[in-house]
């Protein structure tokens, strides 16, 4: 995703490698992210804390948070920018029910019966943040116009949230 990220973002520049810098720069605090929602595993509509985390982190890095998206409580949409082009980037940080996991190869709940994140949305949310950070980056260093959205929904098993948005 890093080299995809940095291609997208750098196709009118003529060296990607800045942009690289930077994500590497930053990717120990996007995986310690991460590494708190995989410990939260808060089941959809009930992730409270790794909602909070996100937004938290969102909000430090100049982006404008709406809350409450779609009657949801814990699902968001943090935006930064404004005018065109418009990315908007869904990110998911729902964990599912009975797939407790342990942070190691084999299986092994951390408590049995409990939610976990084998659906791998701890990873999902955190990258989604980490997108919507370095487009916002991109076009802030470059002075271009631009809008970089990132909402997230509460559960991958229901409908979005976001007007016209279906499964």
């Amino acid at each position: 995703m890093r080299l995809l990220l940095a291609a997208l973002l750098c196709v009118p520049c003529q060296d990607s490698g800045e942009m690289l810098r930077w994500m590497d720069g930053r990717v120990e605090h996007y995986g310690a992210l991460s590494a708190k929602v995989w410990e939260f595993a808060e089941v959809g509509y009930k992730e409270v804390k790794s909602a909070g985390l996100l937004k938290d982190d969102l909000k430090a890095a100049g982006f404008r948070i709406e809350e409450n998206i779609g009657g949801i409580p814990t699902a968001f949409s943090a935006t930064w920018g404004a005018g065109k082009p418009v990315i908007g980037i869904l990110g998911e940080y729902d964990a599912l029910p009975g797939l407790s996991q342990a942070a190691v190869a084999e299986k092994k709940p951390r408590e049995d019966g409990a939610p976990g994140h084998g659906c791998g949305h701890n990873l999902f949310g955190s990258a989604s943040a980490f997108a919507a950070a370095a487009i916002k980056e991109r076009l802030s260093a470059t002075k271009r116009e631009g809008n970089s959205s990132g909402p997230a929904k509460a559960d991958d098993a229901a409908p979005s949230p976001l007007p016209g948005v279906t499964k």
